[in-house]
């Protein structure tokens, strides 16, 4: 938990050097990069996105797992 906390305490742009795409499909999403509850919407009916970060790894296969520049 402590290695969670340093990391999600760092500035966005060294979290955002690992930011999931399709071709690495592992990293990190900031607040309002998704939206999982699409029957959530305000009163003028516009989804609206999850306000949470998330870094998400896996296994290594045939990427290795990629982390932030500075290290924890």
């Amino acid at each position: 938990m402590k290695i969670s906390k340093e990391f999600f305490d760092l500035p966005s742009n060294i979290k955002k050097e690992i930011i999931s795409s399709k071709h690495y499909p592992y990293g990190y999403n900031g607040l309002n990069d998704e939206n999982l509850s699409l029957g959530y919407k305000n009163s003028a009916t516009i989804l609206l996105s999850d306000v949470k970060e998330s870094f998400s790894i896996g296994p290594e296969h045939e990427q290795k797992i990629r982390w932030p520049s500075k290290a924890l």
